[in-house]
């Protein structure tokens, strides 16, 4: 993965056509942020060239949310299952 001039990980190898870098987006998204403008961003960076598109977000809120508008606009979705650690 490339980050700015740095590559992440190992450079790859091959012809330029080859190894086209991928531009890609990832959308954070808390309990309590804004889910509608997440997915106003990530459709302006889809409208702007980049070739993936993922909003994350918790377990509990992605299964509240309607997949249909992900498969029909090419957002991908994952989430992460919380976990509430207290120190004691």
């Amino acid at each position: 993965m490339r980050l700015g001039r740095r590559f992440l990980g190992r450079e790859p190898k091959g012809s330029e056509e080859e190894n086209r870098l991928q531009r890609r987006v990832v959308e954070l998204k808390s309990y309590n942020d804004d889910i509608l403008r997440g997915l106003g961003q990530l459709l302006e960076a889809l409208a702007h060239g980049y070739d993936e598109v993922l909003l994350v977000t918790s377990q509990a809120r992605a299964e509240r949310l309607d997949t249909k508008v992900f498969e029909a606009s090419g957002i991908g979705l994952a989430s992460l299952k919380a976990a509430l650690n207290i120190p004691r």
